[in-house]
This record gives C-alpha cells, structure tokens and sequence, in this order.
C-alpha cells in the first residue's frame, strides 16, 4: 500500500489546491509524457526513477477515472490540445495502437515550480486503444484508452505450432515436428 506523502495531502487540504493531470504514452520511438501545467515536472515513479512531464498549458479533457466495484474495464477518452508540431507529426508516424498509458493527479507546489513531493497518484493505466487527429486552428489528439481489466475479456489465442513458436522465439526449434506428429499414427497397446 503506498503512503501519500504528508505535504500532499495538506495541499489537498488547503482553500485552493491546485491539481494537475499527467499522462505517460508510450510510443516505439520513446516515451511522451505531457502535464496540465507550463514548464517541467518531475515525478518519482513507483520504482524511485524520475520521470520528466512536459507541460502544454491546457492539456485538454480526461473523461472521468470510473472505478467500479466489479471487476471490468472501464474506456477513458483523453482529448490532448496545445501540443508541439513536433509531437504531432511523432503521433502521425507512429504505430501506437495497443502501446500503453498511464495517468496520474499531482498537486502543483506553490510557485508552480513542480509537483509537491514530486508525487502523482497513478489514477489510470492501460493500452491505447484508437486516436483520431483533429487538425483546426490548432492540432487536437483525441485518443481512446483501454484499461487493462479489458484483456480478461479478450481471449488469448495461441498456437502450439512453429509459427507461433518462431514469432515469440526467432531462431527456437522447440515447435518444429509438431506438424509431423499430428498425421503420425499412434498405435496404442498390442497389435
């Protein structure tokens, strides 16, 4: 169970607190993570590591994080505006279905200089789904996300075959007669 750090949650406690969405995409060139705020952010991920969250002003919307009681996957809607051309063309080129996301809520520290405690509470975590580029007079990125409750749904098909054997293990001769024994006749007790 983590702890929320003690400045955090006198922050939450305050007239004004000012909160701030993160969003991590992982993309195969590199990760793209966005903040809600100007400047950069640091974040320390669950395993200690800093994690450096570029801010885009109006990151744009997040549907609401449901988490129901039962055990399902809930869609979230993430509209991403105010971003640099750069990452536009970068989404553009990019094969980023199914690559996974998460979400946080960080407070932002007085004098906006970054989040308290450089803490975020991981609110949402999945694959994304499907994204639409909207182009106006400024870029939008509307992406549908997946939460990983979703995969208990979709069956996993797998082969015991040496096809499937050479996708997961190039080179792996393991699978390789399985073909052959499937015609071979077995004789079973005496003949």
């Amino acid at each position: 169970m983590r702890t929320i750090p003690a400045a955090v949650l006198a922050g939450l406690r305050s007239p004004a607190p000012r909160p701030c969405a993160l969003i991590e995409l992982d993309y195969p060139t590199g990760f793209v993570r966005l903040h809600s705020w100007i400047g950069d952010f640091t974040l320390l991920d669950d395993d200690g590591s800093s994690l450096t969250f570029n801010g885009v002003g109006d990151l744009g919307q997040i549907s609401g994080v449901e988490q129901p009681e039962e055990l399902r996957g809930v869609d979230i809607t993430a509209s991403l505006t105010g971003l640099d051309p750069a990452l536009v063309a970068t989404h553009l080129a990019e094969d980023y279905q199914g690559r996974d996301f998460r979400i946080w809520l960080g407070l932002v520290a007085d004098g906006e200089a970054g989040l308290v405690d450089d803490y975020g509470l991981l609110i949402a975590a999945g694959e994304i789904n499907h994204a639409v580029m909207v182009v106006g007079a400024t870029a939008r990125i509307d992406l549908k996300l997946r939460n990983h409750l979703d995969d208990w749904d979709r069956p996993k098909i797998s082969r015991y075959s040496d096809e499937e054997q050479q996708r997961l293990h190039p080179g792996d001769t393991f699978c390789s007669r399985v073909a052959v024994s499937a015609t071979r006749e077995i004789v079973w007790g005496r003949k």
